[in-house]
């Protein structure tokens, strides 16, 4: 029975929206367990990741740089 376990993983797809950021998509993620996600304070994106220049646009604080 295992082998046709691996790699696969039943779970749900939760957005959370950004606030104070006008334009920006909700955040799209994918968990195994829904139940935690009430008890979310932070999601991290990767610096490389499309919507981190978007969020840094938005940002309020003046010295923002931007990523390369």
């Amino acid at each position: 029975m295992q082998p046709t376990e691996i790699g696969k993983s039943i779970g749900a797809r939760v957005k959370f929206a950004v606030a104070d950021v006008s334009g920006v998509e909700p955040i799209e993620v994918f968990t195994t367990r829904i139940d935690t996600s009430y008890g979310a304070s932070a999601i991290i994106l990767a610096p490389t990741h499309p919507l981190v220049q978007k969020l840094i646009a938005g940002s309020r604080s003046k010295k923002t740089q931007k990523l390369s």
